[in-house]
């Protein structure tokens, strides 16, 4: 049995160090209740084009870690009001704390709180531009309380009926196709559409081929819509239990009726047998968008963990006025 000390100044909060990733993934399990591989850690926190190894670890005097805070940095569009300038912002992601040592410290004491604010110091202030994530509501309030986060909106939930996205009737204006391999189109149809979006995470070609189709242990079935040969339309899907998860999307605004062809593809795919929901995560903006979405059959409801989309500024300490009318689905957290 591990003895852990009772007195926080006995802990050694610091950044990474090559070899920490094996302590780092023994506590997923206790923390979590599943384990997280080698090499999606290495995806993740080492081989992400935007900068590696973001991350700072709170261990005991032998070097045993019991507490880590992390993240990922991300390419991220400001809205035309600011002239679509191009920013790096920082998901945060895989907070956690060995649960024999939860009590150690109170409030700003606390080894996580300790740990945070070691890694904002290192990895976030006066150099990204801001850093969010997407909450429960105890992790939330820590956010708020202890590292000054401010809160955008709950997270707007949509749901649907597979058998509803499979019978919808498809236009014959699209030709769909399930997609491997991501060509130049992609960016030049990302520059396209983004000033219909706001402010959103810039998924051009080199986001989306590290996100989707790099990830080494989760299968994302990936759908693009052509119309006359030109991509106006595309969206990531996963299975989770009997859930068809609509991860994903993005389409021109003059094509959102592309969305009923890529759903009833998706629904029709062998991966899907059986599924019986659709689920998906659809800000209010923009607009043409989420008054799509009823027309597809989803309705929105509570977030079924109630998570809370969070941020907190750095370099761009306006960002607040930005996230408010921002694009987000749950390819931009971690949960997908």
């Amino acid at each position: 049995m591990t003895f852990f000390p009772k007195s926080p100044t006995a802990y050694h909060i610091r950044s990474y160090r090559k070899g920490d990733e094996s302590g780092i993934l023994e506590m997923f399990p206790r923390c979590f209740f599943v384990s997280r591989s080698m090499s999606h850690w290495r995806w993740k926190y080492r081989n992400n084009p935007y900068g590696r190894h973001m991350l700072c670890v709170a261990t005991t005097e032998d070097g045993k870690i019991v507490a880590h805070y992390g993240g990922f940095p991300v390419p991220f569009r400001l809205s035309d009001e600011d002239d679509g300038r191009m920013v790096t912002a920082l998901q945060v992601g895989d907070s956690m704390t060995h649960p024999d040592v939860r009590g150690v410290g109170r409030g700003h004491t606390s080894l996580i709180a300790r740990t945070a604010d070691a890694f904002l110091s290192a990895h976030a202030e006066n150099r990204l531009a801001f850093s969010y994530g997407f909450n429960t509501g105890t992790i939330n309030r820590f956010c708020i309380r202890y590292i000054g986060g401010s809160t955008v909106e709950p997270v707007r939930y949509w749901s649907g009926a597979v058998k509803v996205a499979a019978a919808r009737s498809v236009s014959t204006t699209y030709n769909v196709k399930r997609v491997r391999r991501l060509g130049n189109e992609w960016d030049a149809f990302f520059h396209d559409v983004a000033p219909a979006y706001g402010s959103l995470v810039a998924r051009a070609r080199q986001y989306l081929n590290w996100r989707y189709m790099s990830c080494p242990d989760r299968c994302f079935l990936v759908f693009a819509a052509y119309c006359a040969r030109k991509l106006v339309g595309w969206s990531v899907f996963r299975r989770r239990d009997d859930t068809m998860v609509w991860g994903d999307s993005l389409f021109h605004p003059d094509h959102v009726d592309a969305a009923s062809s890529i759903l009833a593809a998706a629904a029709g795919c062998r991966a899907f047998s059986g599924s019986t929901t659709v689920a998906a995560w659809f800000s209010r903006y923009p607009q043409f968008w989420s008054q799509q979405l009823p027309r597809l059959g989803f309705v929105q409801l509570p977030e079924p963990n109630r998570l809370v989309y969070i941020y907190k500024p750095y370099v761009e300490q306006s960002i607040g006025q930005y996230l408010g009318t921002s694009y987000y689905t749950m390819g931009d957290a971690d949960l997908f």
